[in-house]
């Protein structure tokens, strides 16, 4: 019954497997894995930070 609200809310439960271990993510469609492809892309090349 949890596995199956988590999976209707989104969650993709991964079992474990090749050297990894069981873990949980989120699934999403084709129009917002474009717009985060999109958001990642509009920084511009990242750059080392000079935090000390």
């Amino acid at each position: 019954m949890i596995k199956r609200s988590l999976e209707n809310a989104g969650a993709m439960l991964l079992p474990e497997g090749r050297g990894r271990g069981a873990g949980v993510r989120l699934k999403f469609g084709r129009q917002t894995v474009k717009r985060i492809e999109i958001w990642e892309n509009e920084g511009g090349p990242t750059a080392e930070d000079d935090v000390r």
